[in-house]
């Protein structure tokens, strides 16, 4: 599926979701308070997001974007589900609600979705942008539509980070001639930078893990000849 129909997609999306919350939140208001409606939509309008995300998994290759099944919705699915009906019946602040919510779409697309800490990064960057502009939306309207269509509508623009430093030069080298030396020299030197620090974190974790069953070794020879 290209990236424009994916992104028309996700805008399509977003105004569903908005619309659904603004729904929800007019109904729920009438049966509860405003922290309790709070508190009940921001865990749903959070789930629906992620059931949206997790129907496909679209993994960038040299074809384009295919489907790709993954297993492990079911088990992050469990874990959501068990914390956000802990954090309600606990009575948990708003701000907990928000934040967990916002670590748990995060947290989804990292694993089932980016590949690199750079695109991770960038990820969260634009979590916290959209986050900022649903406060202002709030602000300077108090229109819960705006603010979730707002929230979503910058959600929609998450397919367009690269998934590894290969695409980040496929970008930079579509760009003018008189931009595209420069940038590509950054996006190489980030790139080679974060891979530098990737491939030594997980060499200390070999090399730790090494000495682990090096001494766990060790001492069992010495429980035996002792």
């Amino acid at each position: 599926m290209p990236v424009n129909r994916l992104f028309l997609q996700g805008i399509l999306v977003a105004l569903i979701l908005s619309l659904s919350g603004w729904i929800l939140y007019w109904t729920l208001l009438f049966y509860f308070s405003f922290t309790a409606t709070m508190n009940l939509l921001i865990p749903a309008m959070g789930f629906c997001y992620m059931l949206f995300l997790s129907i496909y998994k679209y993994d960038t290759d040299a074809a384009g974007l295919r489907k790709v099944y993954q297993s492990g919705f079911f088990t992050f699915y469990a874990l959501y589900l068990v914390i956000t009906i802990s954090m309600l019946l606990w009575r948990n602040s708003l701000a907990m609600h928000i934040l967990f919510q916002l670590f748990s779409i995060w947290l989804f697309r990292s694993v089932f979705y980016q590949k690199k800490f750079m695109s991770m990064l960038l990820d969260g960057c634009l979590i916290l942008l959209s986050l900022a502009l649903t406060f202002f939306i709030v602000l300077r309207t108090h229109n819960i539509f705006l603010s979730l269509w707002g929230f979503f509508l910058l959600q929609s623009l998450w397919i367009f980070i690269p998934s590894s430093c290969h695409s980040i030069h496929q970008f930079f080298s579509k760009l003018p001639e008189q931009y595209r030396t420069t940038s590509n020299y950054h996006s190489e030197s980030l790139c080679s930078t974060f891979d530098q620090q990737e491939r030594t974190a997980r060499n200390a974790i070999v090399k730790l893990t090494l000495s682990e069953q090096a001494i766990h070794l060790t001492s069992e020879q010495t429980r035996r000849t002792s």
